[in-house]
This record gives structure tokens, sequence and C-alpha cells, in this order.
């Protein structure tokens, strides 16, 4: 599951908006407090798909320009309201509540993000963006590209196809067949080897010494009011499908989950990946998916 978990970051922070590094922070900060707080044995967590839509939604509407400093910042203190209202939420005994909510609620909240998650991201799959009217919403563009085959990066496109294939079939080859991974390993081979599959992540650069004073105490004064509903609204909501999910596989193994425990660990992660500049963490599925069949 690491190895699954960089390019994964990698995938949310370039939806999300906020750069790469912004992610792999993120990640790498929040998984040893939740290992060493959480009551579940099987959630992984980092940068999800949901979470990183509802940041950039959040920073767009306010004005920002996505990758810029103060865009990163305020990915930043989302996760830090975020992580306070988990807190808050865990010390309230509030995990009950939240993760009792109706099973077909969940689904059709989790099916919608992902189809706004797909449609977000056909420009990057096919190597091109949208022009004129319908560019302006992320689901037009998406049919827009649909209907242009010929502006489409062969390279990006092909690949982007194979990767479909490969997620699609891997569980009939095995049910252990490291389908997200095969995918990224094909990518790099591909890309090092000259074949033109379209733009690449680039170096990751971590300079330490930057990372203090965090970047969520560093925004601009007008903004820290502005984000304190969102990320309430952003700690909540992304708690609630992995919470779910941890109750069902819980209950199905006879084990005993503590939600209100696995709130504040996932509150104190959150904190932690604001600390160093990361956005907002939760249960990922996937990756807590192939630890259960592992």
């Amino acid at each position: 599951t690491a190895c699954v978990a960089m390019p994964q970051s990698c995938a949310y922070a370039l939806l999300a908006g906020t750069g790469v590094k912004c992610a792999v922070m993120a990640a790498a900060a929040a998984s040893v407090p939740c290992a060493l707080l959480g009551s579940s044995r099987y959630m992984q967590v980092g940068c999800l798909s949901l979470g990183a839509l509802l940041t950039r939604g959040t920073l767009v509407s306010l004005g920002l320009t996505g990758g810029s400093e103060v865009y990163v910042m305020g990915a930043s203190l989302l996760a830090f309201y975020a992580g306070l209202t988990r807190i808050a939420l865990g010390v309230g005994r509030m995990g009950d509540v939240l993760t009792s909510l109706p099973v077909a609620l969940l689904q059709g909240f989790v099916s919608a993000a992902t189809w706004m998650v797909f449609f977000s991201q056909v420009p990057n799959m096919v190597g091109a963006k949208a022009v004129g009217p319908m560019a302006g919403n992320f689901a037009t563009a998406a049919f827009w590209l649909f209907s242009h085959p010929l502006l489409w990066h062969p390279g990006t496109a092909a690949l982007a196809a194979v990767c479909f294939v490969v997620m699609l079939n891997g569980s009939k080859i095995h049910k252990m067949f490291p389908s997200a991974l095969t995918c990224c390993l094909l990518g790099c081979v591909l890309a090092s080897n000259g074949l033109d599959v379209g733009s690449t992540v680039g170096a990751i650069s971590v300079d330490v010494g930057a990372l203090f004073p965090p970047a969520a105490l560093q925004i601009p004064k007008e903004l820290i009011a502005k984000l304190i509903a969102p990320g309430i609204a952003l700690g909540a909501i992304t708690f609630l499908e992995g919470g779910a999910v941890m109750r069902m596989w819980a209950d199905k193994d006879g084990e005993k989950w503590d939600s209100n425990k696995d709130l504040i660990a996932q509150g104190v992660a959150n904190v932690c990946s604001a600390a160093v500049g990361g956005m907002t963490v939760a249960g990922v599925i996937s990756r807590s998916s192939f630890g259960i069949t592992a």
C-alpha cells in the first residue's frame, strides 16, 4: 500500500490543484498518528478524491489561483479546521451518529463523487483541453472532449485506456493483483524510455527548513474566517465514507470498532498534515481494501 500511496497522492494533489508536495506531505504526516491512536487495524489514511474536490471547490470559489502559495496555505488551513472538527466530534462521542447514516445515502454520495472525479480528470486522461462555452464546467468540458477525439494526445489517451483495462480486469487475474501499482510502473517505464505519454509529475523536492512556520498559519487574515465553515464541513463529510466501511468490516469480523477513537486519531492526523503544509486526509477505501484482502 505504501507504493500505491505516493502516485495516488500525486493524483489527488492534481485534482485539488495544490501541487504534488502538498499531498505527499499529507500522506507522510498522517500515517503515524492514525496508526498509534486509531482503533481500526484496517484503515489506511491519506488524501482522497472527495476531500480533493471539496478543497478545490472551496478555494476556487474564493477566487484563489490553483497552485499558488496562498492556495496551498488555504488547503492546509482547511486540513487544520477539519482536524479540529474531528477531534471535537470524537471527544463529544458523535462517532456513532456520523456512521449511522443510511447506507443508500452514503452509496449515492460516493457514486456522485466518483463521477465528479472522472469527469474532472477527462482533460488529463486525453491530454487536451476544451474550448468554447462548454469549457466552463468540468462535466460539459468532458463531453466536449469526448466529441472531439482528433484533439486528443495519442500517447496520453492510449495510456489512460490501458490503465482502464488493467484496473477493471486486474482482480480477474487474482484478487491480490496490484492493478494500481501496475499502472504506475507501466507509466514510469514508458516515460523513462522516451515514449511520449504526456506530461509527467517531475521531481518532488521538500525543504525541511521551510516547514516552519506551518503554511496554515501564514495565510492572509481575511481568509481565516472564510475557511472555518468549509473546514468544519470537510472534517465531517470526508470521515463518513471511510467510517461507514470500517463499521461494516468490523461487524463482519466481529471486532470492536471505536468510531470516536478514530475520529480523534484522524483529527490529530489532519492537524499534523496542516503543520507540514499538507491537505485534508481521511480513510482511503482503495488502500484499506487492499490491506484487508492481503
